[in-house]
């Protein structure tokens, strides 16, 4: 298991109290991956077209996987539908309801693919995806 270095800072006003957490830059907020590596799933999922099977094996950590792994991939699901209503990045706008999950995660990877910085010319339209990912604002949440 890895772990993330978190710092808390407790506010020191006497009316706040509140602690503020903060996270290296491209963590998830409740999710096992990083935001870069959420990105790229979906890219290869929605512009790539690759099998929710393939997409998991070019981005698992991990070699073993759950009993209902072999045939599909839920975790998949999970961030398609939350990157595509507006809950995991929060520069991604919902996607129409009418999208296939395929539309709806092509739509968030591109979106992502749009906002990374440049990373030079050689650099390979999953890369960009990553760093658009890992740059992207996510939604802050309770830590």
């Amino acid at each position: 298991m890895l772990s993330v270095d978190v710092r808390r800072y407790l506010c020191t006003s006497e009316r706040c109290g509140r602690t503020v957490i903060v996270v290296p830059q491209g963590i998830a907020y409740r999710r096992h991956y990083g935001a870069g590596a959420i990105g790229l799933a979906l890219f290869l999922y929605g512009v790539l077209a690759l099998s929710a099977r393939q997409v998991r094996d070019r981005t698992r950590p991990f070699r073993a996987v759950g009993y209902s792994a072999p045939q599909k991939w839920l975790t998949l699901n999970r961030w398609i539908d939350a990157a595509s209503e507006g809950g995991l990045f929060h520069s991604i706008r919902a996607s129409p309801g009418s999208f296939s999950p395929r539309q709806k995660a092509a739509r968030v990877a591109m979106s992502l693919l749009a906002q990374a910085d440049p990373v030079g010319a050689e650099a390979t339209d999953e890369r960009r995806v990553f760093a658009g990912g890992v740059q992207a604002v996510v939604r802050p949440g309770r830590w």
